[in-house]
């Protein structure tokens, strides 16, 4: 999948609250939809939707993933396999998973379309 190029740069400790504001006053500012301006402001930071920008912002990472794969904490793996599921896609995820040994991670990604590949 292809990420958008950047256009802006997020501050170093990005806020989803200021994002919100910002996303509204856009959107008072040119009378669109705030669906239509949040999914603008978010390819603006180079990313592919919403959803993707806050979850970024609220540290849904590919590091904090594998933080929480090589702890085996199952429930935070699972919230964050919701939010952002192609985390879990990546055989580089699940080969984390079986080198760690953990039988039940490897069980979640494959249920949530890890790649054992």
């Amino acid at each position: 999948m292809n990420r958008p190029l950047p256009t802006r740069k997020l501050p170093e400790r990005p806020d989803i609250e200021q994002l919100r504001r910002q996303a509204k006053d856009l959107q008072r500012a040119g009378g669109y939809a705030l669906h239509d301006v949040q999914l603008e402001l978010a390819r603006s930071y180079g990313f592919a939707s919403w959803p993707k920008l806050k979850a970024f912002v609220d540290g849904v990472t590919a590091k904090r993933m594998a933080m929480a794969v090589r702890a085996g904490d199952v429930g935070q793996v699972r919230d964050m396999l919701h939010t952002r599921p192609e985390l879990g896609w990546s055989g580089a995820t699940v080969l984390l998973a079986v080198l760690e040994r953990r039988p039940e991670m490897v069980r979640v990604l494959m249920e949530h379309g890890g790649s054992a590949r």
